[in-house]
């Protein structure tokens, strides 16, 4: 049987979706709420805030689905000198 202990916590991980190949940033680098967000994105005329499209989202990381390439630099608001 199961059990229990009066005043014990328990911290669970559930895989509610998986994306495979997906392009993918820190929540810190995504303003907004899906399926519409912005990113700052970094090129050669400097910074430049751009609509990117939002998919599954897990606590630390949000799937891209439109707006930006892989290899595009981005601004992680999170990061030290950002």
């Amino acid at each position: 049987g199961v059990v229990t202990v009066p005043g014990l916590t328990a911290r669970l991980l559930v895989t509610t979706a998986h994306v495979d190949d997906a392009l993918t940033l820190p929540r810190s680098a995504v303003e907004g709420i899906a399926p519409n967000g912005f990113a700052v994105k970094v090129g050669a005329n400097g910074r430049e805030r751009i609509p990117v499209g939002i998919g599954a989202q897990s606590r630390d990381d949000v799937q891209i689905t439109s707006g930006l390439a892989e290899g595009d630099r981005v601004i992680d608001f999170a990061s030290p000198g950002s």
